[in-house]
């Protein structure tokens, strides 16, 4: 069956880049993601297949939650900061002095014994730093200072720009899916019936 469909597989790839060339141009810069290029070129793909630019940012957007979300379940440190900072929105500590604070919300959140939990100050900011970017995504910054104390600190940030990945967690409630077009790969004419993120 492929073999019969080479040909308009091959005619449908080439409508959807023609698709993307042609509408590139008038891909709004304000609403892309971090990777801006590869954002205007994921919306430019989506209006040429006949979906909306948005369709793409949101899909994308769910994609990278999805992401974030699996990087985060699979950090002790980051479960713990999360908990640890629900009911803050600043907290600055020697790395000996926020291991102390965060092992009681560890030994909460039943993660102190995994394998990837610090076991004394001199790894909590190398395990810290593996996950900065996906505590960044929901609305946690980290940095350490460069002085004699190398004190850490946790800060809560807000997404002011609406960028995804950027900073504060993607609403979910903001994220919607297009429809998946109908499978016509009997008939298939032109990319549009192959579309579907």
């Amino acid at each position: 069956r492929f073999n019969s469909m080479k040909q308009k597989l091959l005619g449908a790839i080439f409508d959807a880049v023609a698709g993307a060339i042609r509408e590139y141009p008038s891909v709004q810069q304000y609403s892309l993601p971090r990777m801006a290029d590869f954002g205007k070129w994921g919306c430019a793909i989506a209006k040429g297949l006949g979906y909306k630019a948005e369709d793409f940012i949101n899909v994308y957007g769910a994609n990278i939650g999805r992401q974030n979300q699996e990087a985060i379940s699979a950090s002790s440190i980051a479960l713990t900061i999360i908990k640890f900072m629900e009911d803050k929105d600043f907290y600055e500590d020697t790395p000996s002095d926020l291991l102390g604070r965060l092992d009681p919300v560890a030994v909460e959140l039943k993660v102190k014994e995994t394998k990837d939990y610090p076991r004394n100050a001199n790894w909590i900011w190398r395990r810290i730093a593996d996950v900065i970017p996906n505590l960044v995504a929901v609305g946690i910054k980290v940095e350490q200072d460069k002085g004699t104390t190398r004190k850490i600190r946790l800060q809560k940030i807000t997404n002011q720009q609406g960028n995804i990945g950027v900073s504060g967690e993607i609403p979910t409630s903001k994220i919607t899916i297009p429809d998946e077009p109908e499978d016509n790969t009997d008939n298939i004419d032109s990319i549009s019936s192959l579309a579907g993120f």
